[in-house]
């Protein structure tokens, strides 16, 4: 299964924490596959969850499995598979909504967006992506999200807070 020959850029914006054990964080994150947003521009959800989702896709990537990054506020889910032999280091990125699997009963979903890019280079962008908004956390006094956000970039580190 190829894709079209691209870029991913993960979106994270207009964090909100709020308080608690642990605390809760919302805000804007999307993907960028190709020249396509995933789901869409400024989807509302659960940034730090999403992101802990993504390192465990990418883990399952480095090890020549099929990853799987999900939404939590809606049907939608990226999924990394290792690219065929020809590519190889490369990752196949899809974009998928179980909308239309959920409606009919067929539990398939439809692809929305895609593309294949180096699996180094995704990994390099997400642990930049933990980091600039570890760096937020700390700045806005958050240090237990900081804390998590730190973890999340470490190999092997844990996923979700």
């Amino acid at each position: 299964m190829g894709g079209q020959p691209g870029q991913v850029r993960i979106s994270v914006a207009d964090l909100e924490v709020r308080r608690g054990t642990p605390p809760q964080v919302s805000g804007e994150i999307w993907f960028t596959l190709g020249e396509t947003d995933f789901p869409v521009a400024h989807w509302t959800d659960s940034p730090l969850s999403v992101l802990g989702s993504l390192g465990e896709a990418i883990r399952s990537s480095s090890a020549g499995e099929t990853g799987e990054a999900y939404f939590f506020d809606g049907p939608y889910n990226v999924r990394l598979i290792p690219a065929p032999a020809g590519t190889q280091g490369h990752v196949d990125v899809i974009g998928i909504s179980e909308r239309e699997g959920l409606i009919s009963g067929t539990g398939e979903g439809v692809v929305e967006a895609r593309c294949t890019v180096p699996l180094d280079e995704l990994r390099r962008h997400y642990v930049s992506v933990l980091a600039e908004w570890e760096r937020w956390a700390r700045r806005h006094g958050h240090s237990d999200v900081a804390e998590t956000l730190s973890r999340m970039a470490r190999p092997g580190g844990p996923a979700v807070p």
